[in-house]
């Protein structure tokens, strides 16, 4: 049973049994949606749950979204900014119509300026008046080129105006220059949260039209994208008017486009609350355009298909993932930011969990801060947890690393114009400072994965999320390491987890030996569930032709045949808190490179064989 179920469950003194071969809890108390016992079961595993008698569902996420019992926060960098007064308070950016445009272009087509027009939305669209006054759908150009304009709102204002060509012309799609893309109709899910739980239902189509049809035929809360079926990585503004939904209906064109957008839309809304809805015809508009009834489409609603775990698949089902593997001839991931460190590890995999470790002062933190830096700058959205530091200790040491000189030393200017250069850029904090539970840990990651896009996480450190006493410890990092190794590949996110070692000896120079793997606590849980342990040595004494400031990274496992064990050298610059390239050794060869940290160059896997 899963132990977070299981810890909830205590914490809300609900009477609990294990049932059907301890594969499903079954809470004998009252069901908190609709108040009869006995109706609310847990997957015992997946922890997600569904009432039998009111039909309310999601996983334990969701449950404790809507109790009110999700305790944690994930801010992005820019809303300690806020904070202090630095910004305005966060709005959509980018340009806006004039406003009023929308009313005049949907003047002209309701007026009958433009009878063709309105003879196509009427006539092979299956469009009613009303739909059409409801959208403001109007008519935009001039004689030489009629385009149909197609107004975006956002809490009540035009952010927004999509066109389309008018057939016969070629399809042709274009936008008001530099508006920003939200959810078509997306104001229809304004008070989503105020409803009850099984009322909270939404759709979600791929075109404006599709969207416009569905609310035709009596569907309320519809909403579209306006980027077609293929966008994986949908933005804030998105994703937060969704976030109250229990059901979203993926109701997606029936072709292998719509397939595979649904497929990505799941993996950034939540499997556990999406259905796959098919349309009758290719779409919803074609099924408004041909008469289709209500009673037909709600057929199909009832069908729609849910998103399953599918732990049971067959072997053609990886077929495009071993492709994808192979490709270029090695596991792909992203730049470490230091082509000798790519050399060795062979990039940043999603998937993967990664330990770094290192004695006291050894830089873990700078490094890792560094490591997390070089991954935002790719675009990589990084969320980091920084128990032992407050969050505005890691922006300055953002700041230092921006402007190439320590944040103590910068003038007001210098300091705004590096904290404007960390706002660019997709940084997100767990707002949590020393202990927090593994829960709580857990809980913050799904959400910021959800929310934001995340892909890069950076725990810091370990024991700040063991709750246990100390004759416990091994078998409590034994079960934190195996639940974030199940993350990593729940999310296909990369993690990394900065780890201290036992108290070390000292060599014969008096410095503090490396640390090996077997110097972790709970070494062996560590060596088992982990992609990946770095080493981070720092060597303070100026010996045998070595600099107080050099720094080596060593790989000490690497489970993916994409890289390997080995190390490589850094110049350490205290000022600007910046990892500057030197060597590296890998299966016993040392190959040297320019100093170069504009790793955006890397061209992925031509390293030296």
């Amino acid at each position: 049973m899963d132990r977070d179920l299981q810890r909830y469950l205590t914490e809300k003194s609900w009477e609990w049994k294990l049932v059907e071969g301890e594969r499903q809890v079954l809470v004998e108390s009252e069901c908190p949606f609709c108040g009869k016992p006995k109706h609310l079961y847990f997957n015992a595993a997946t922890t997600t749950w569904d009432c039998k008698r009111c039909g309310e569902s999601g996983n334990l996420l969701t449950m404790k979204r809507l109790l009110g019992d999700l305790k944690v926060e994930v801010k992005s960098a820019a809303d300690y900014l806020f904070y202090r007064g630095k910004r305005d308070a966060p709005t959509i950016g980018g340009e806006r119509p004039p406003q009023g445009v929308d009313e005049k272009f949907h003047e002209r087509l309701m007026s009958g300026k433009a009878p063709e027009v309105f003879d196509y939305l009427t006539g092979a669209r299956g469009f009613t008046e009303e739909t059409l006054r409801r959208f403001k759908i109007g008519v935009a150009g001039n004689g030489q080129k009629i385009l149909i304009s197609i107004p975006h709102y956002f809490r009540g204002e035009l952010v927004c105006i999509k066109f389309r060509s008018v057939p016969p012309a070629e399809k042709f799609f274009s936008r008001w220059k530099d508006c920003p893309s939200v959810l078509f109709n997306g104001d229809s899910l304004i008070g989503l949260a105020d409803l009850p739980p099984r009322q909270r239902k939404v759709a979600v189509c791929e075109g404006e039209f599709d969207a416009m049809s569905l609310v035709q035929l009596g569907y309320e809360r519809v909403v579209s994208t306006t980027t077609g079926a293929g966008r994986a990585d949908w933005p804030a503004h998105w994703l937060e008017p969704l976030e109250p939904a229990t059901t979203i209906y993926l109701a997606f064109d029936a072709d292998g486009a719509g397939e595979d957008g649904a497929e990505k839309a799941v993996a950034t809304l939540g499997r556990y609350r999406c259905r796959r809805v098919v349309p009758p015809l290719h779409d919803w508009n074609e099924c408004v355009s041909a008469g289709v009834d209500r009673a037909t489409v709600d057929e199909a609603v009832k069908s729609a298909r849910e998103y399953d775990e599918q732990t049971v698949k067959p072997m053609s089902a990886f077929a495009d993932d071993l492709r994808a593997a192979l490709s270029r001839g090695q596991p792909r991931g992203r730049s470490t930011g230091w082509i000798t460190l790519d050399a060795v590890l062979g990039g940043i995999r999603d998937g993967e969990l990664t330990v770094i470790t290192g004695d006291t002062g050894s830089g873990k933190t700078t490094f890792t801060t560094a490591l997390c830096r070089n991954q935002a700058m790719q675009d990589a959205p990084c969320l980091i947890a920084p128990f032992e530091q407050r969050p505005h200790d890691v922006l300055g040491k953002l700041v230092s690393m921006e402007e190439g000189r320590s944040v103590f030393d910068l003038s007001k200017i210098e300091l705004e114009d590096g904290l404007s250069k960390i706002v660019d850029h997709p940084y997100y904090f767990i707002d949590i400072h020393g202990t927090a539970p593994l829960g709580t840990v857990k809980d913050a990651i799904y959400v910021a994965v959800r929310r934001y896009g995340v892909r890069f996480v950076v725990l810091d450190h370990l024991h700040f999320f063991l709750d246990c006493k100390p004759e416990n410890e091994r078998q409590a990092i034994g079960a934190a390491m195996r639940a974030m190794a199940l993350w990593v590949q729940d999310l296909m996110i990369h993690l990394v987890l900065v780890v201290h070692p036992k108290v070390l000896g000292k060599d014969k120079f008096g410095n503090v030996r490396k640390v090996t793997v077997d110097d972790l606590r709970g070494s062996s849980e560590i060596k088992q569930t982990t992609w990946n342990i770095l080493r981070v040595w720092r060597d303070r004494h100026d010996v045998m032709g070595s600099r107080a400031d050099d720094t080596e990274i060593a790989v000490l496992k690497c489970r993916s045949p994409a890289g390997a064990e080995g190390a490589t050298m850094l110049h350490f610059d205290p000022k600007g808190e910046r990892y500057i390239e030197g060597t590296y050794s890998a299966g016993g060869r040392a190959v040297s490179t320019p100093s170069d940290d504009e790793f955006g160059e890397w061209d992925g896997w031509n390293t030296p064989q």
